[in-house]
Formats: structure tokens, C-alpha cells, sequence
């Protein structure tokens, strides 16, 4: 995992973590490394500054270096136009399962 801390007077404020996850490749793409963007988190004091957007942008920008052939993320409403402004987009195809509960409960 990579991440990233915005501070303010020595405070962290802000962090963004990039955990890469390998797939196969795919015919029109060798690189087989998948950055998901998490926890993308600001103190709600610091908000509407540009935190989350330089820590976002701080994780895309480092895609070249880690050989990230793409990225993805689950967004929040809140959070859903500040990715769509740095050229994500919703894939319909997405679909999920839970997993059973753990043992024992």
C-alpha cells in the first residue's frame, strides 16, 4: 500500500492509500497492476480547499512509476464529482457479492 498525508502546522488533515492489486493481462494491455484508490479521507475543518484533489492527484500522478494500468475507487455522492473532474466514470458492469458472515457469529 502507498500513501499519501496533506499536514497543516505539523497536523495530518488529509491521507489517500493506493493498494495495487496484479490481474492478467489483457490483449491490449500488458501491464497487469490495478491502483484502487482508499481511503481518501480530509478533516472536515479543512474541506473545500483543494486537499482531496491534491491528494488524489498525488496517487494518479504516481501511476506511471508503479506501472498502474489503470485505477478505480467507490465513491461517495460527496466525492463523485471531484473523480469525475479528474476523469473517472461509473462502470455499470460492476458487480459485487458479500461473503458469508465470520465463523462464529
Amino acid at each position: 500500500m502507498h500513501t499519501w498525508f496533506a499536514e497543516v502546522d505539523d497536523r495530518a488533515v488529509g491521507l489517500a492509500s493506493v493498494v495495487l492489486h496484479d490481474l492478467p493481462p489483457r490483449p491490449e494491455e500488458e501491464r497487469t497492476l490495478v491502483g484502487h484508490l482508499l481511503h481518501v479521507w480530509v478533516d472536515p475543518a479543512h474541506r473545500r480547499l483543494g486537499i482531496g484533489r491534491a491528494l488524489t492527484t498525488a496517487c494518479l500522478a504516481a501511476g506511471p512509476e508503479l506501472g498502474v494500468r489503470a485505477f478505480s475507487l467507490h465513491a461517495t455522492e460527496d466525492g463523485r464529482p471531484l473523480y469525475e473532474q479528474l476523469g473517472f466514470e461509473p462502470v455499470p458492469t460492476w458487480m459485487e457479492r458479500p461473503g458469508p458472515p465470520p465463523q462464529g457469529r
